[in-house]
């Protein structure tokens, strides 16, 4: 697995970060998809509610074939790159990490950086594309469900369309 990091987020001049405050938890938000202003949304809304640090991922899956390095600087990371700058600017004020990961398995990688940084909760969107990329979408998000030891949002639509859609105050579609 490899990795490009880049802090995020305001810094104060001389600042040490203590054990404590290296074991917190934080929220992680995977973008680089449609459904990346409502992933930030939710995981902005989240931090509200529990005032942690949140971590900005993109994973990109690279084939066996390819060698990680070259494959995430040529192809994959000027829109990875692109994602990240977009996904930021809603959470400039927000402390946290923005981090290119590339890696073999998504599903095995996404559950090892979550442990990693000890998060809370994690907001990813649902699988779209063609059929493969859905199956292993799916995959993932079911081996990060029984893997990982938090909370998993996975969104669906886009805020504008939940909001236009008719529901019920207990949060259920009503059906016409």
């Amino acid at each position: 697995m490899s990795a490009m990091r880049r802090p995020r987020g305001p810094a104060a001049p001389n600042s040490i970060r203590s054990v404590a405050d290296a074991r917190r938890s934080h929220v992680v938000a995977v973008v680089g998809g449609a459904l990346d202003p409502t992933v930030v949304d939710l995981a902005r809304a989240l931090i509200q509610q529990s005032r942690t640090h949140l971590d900005l991922l993109v994973l990109a899956e690279v084939p066996a074939l390819f060698p990680l390095r070259v494959y995430g600087e040529r192809v994959v990371g000027p829109a990875a790159e692109r994602a990240l700058n977009t996904a930021e600017q809603p959470c400039a004020e927000i402390p946290g990490e923005s981090e290119i990961i590339l890696c073999r398995d998504m599903a095995s990688a996404l559950v090892a950086e979550i442990r990693a940084r000890d998060a809370t909760d994690v907001v990813l969107s649902a699988p779209t594309g063609n059929w493969w990329r859905q199956w292993r979408l799916r995959r993932a998000i079911s081996y990060l469900r029984a893997g990982a030891d938090c909370r998993v949002y996975v969104v669906h639509m886009r805020s504008s369309e939940a909001a236009s859609a008719d529901v019920e105050p207990s949060g259920r579609a009503m059906v016409p």
